[in-house]
């Protein structure tokens, strides 16, 4: 498409062009919200925030970017597992993970704030409803989208215990 300006043209572009605005505000309310935190015994964080998960973390780059993306596919991937036996609602808050860079750090936190229920590479804690993390040595996320999905059981509007446990007696392996 040939632009004019004061009868001559000057540009020529491409329609799809006309539509670059609006690509670029969609990704932009795609993408994570980001600030600076501090955690005390752990030092400078990010809180990042996605559609479904707040996610606090000291892990840069890269692998915050893993985390973050394979959080939200892991909620995908959940709901559309579920959702064809069962009516799931958009839970009412994010979902709140740590992610942690060393398990010393995660170690110390939990010592720190008193929790007692530990894994050194991860968990998810049913009474503070909250996923506390650490980068795998392996550079596995693993663990990671596993206590995420222990915390959508938990947490997701419209599950139940008995649910949950009918379908892992039709998953278990024999």
């Amino acid at each position: 498409m040939d632009m004019k300006v004061n009868g001559k043209t000057t540009v020529k572009s491409a329609p799809w062009l006309l539509l670059l605005p609006l690509v670029l505000l969609l990704a932009a309310a795609a993408a994570p919200d980001e600030k600076s935190v501090s955690i005390p015994g752990v030092g400078p964080c990010v809180e990042v925030r996605t559609q479904h998960f707040l996610i606090t973390t000291n892990v840069g780059g890269e692998e915050r970017q893993k985390v973050t993306e394979g959080a939200e596919r892991t909620y995908r991937f959940f709901v559309e597992m579920i959702s064809p036996h069962k009516k799931l609602e958009e839970p009412p808050q994010l979902y709140r993970m740590f992610f942690f860079d060393t398990r010393k750090q995660l170690a110390d936190y939990c010592q720190l704030n008193k929790i007692t229920l530990y894994s050194p590479m991860g968990f998810y804690h049913p009474g503070k409803k909250i996923g506390y993390f650490t980068r795998s040595p392996f550079g596995l996320l693993s663990i990671v989208y596993h206590e995420i999905v222990h915390q959508m059981e938990y947490n997701m509007p419209g599950m139940t215990i008995e649910f949950i446990k009918k379908r892992r007696e039709a998953c278990t392996w024999t």
